[in-house]
């Protein structure tokens, strides 16, 4: 993850996207790639990865 050029440095967004394209986004943002990915891991350990694989067409924001 690389921080976006229109954000601060250190400023990392956390985004899945599954095949079907659906998006699930964190609200906010991250300093480090380590705790975007630490909040990934936590989420599925949580509520399972089949949090990202139902077939609702809502996208969700964590």
């Amino acid at each position: 993850m690389a921080p976006l050029p229109s954000e601060p440095a250190g400023y990392r967004k956390l985004e899945v996207v599954t095949e079907k394209e659906d998006l699930f986004e964190w609200d906010e943002p991250f300093a480090t790639d380590r705790e975007a990915f630490d909040e990934f891991l936590a989420t599925v350990a949580r509520d399972g990865i089949q949090s990202f694989l139902e077939d609702d067409d809502v996208p969700t924001t964590h």
